[in-house]
């Protein structure tokens, strides 16, 4: 009856950790989420930047332009 019990208590354990594991690597995942978000958000700003400067820039040369003619 031992050797039974040993490999009940192993199974349970490895249960055991392997439902702590995945706890851990849910929250791991939530955090990495909210970084991809956070960066995501980061993007779009520099993207609405780079736009306006980009229309700054088309205006200065659209004026030039005119001004050389």
């Amino acid at each position: 009856m031992k050797p039974h019990l040993n490999f009940i208590y192993i199974v349970i354990l490895a249960g055991l950790a392997i439902f702590a594991i995945r706890i851990q690597l849910m929250g791991q995942m939530k955090v990495v989420e909210q970084a991809l978000a956070n960066q995501s958000a980061a993007v779009e700003s520099l993207r609405s930047d780079i736009g306006t400067i980009t229309a700054f820039l088309n205006e200065r040369t659209n004026v030039r332009v005119e001004i050389s003619r």
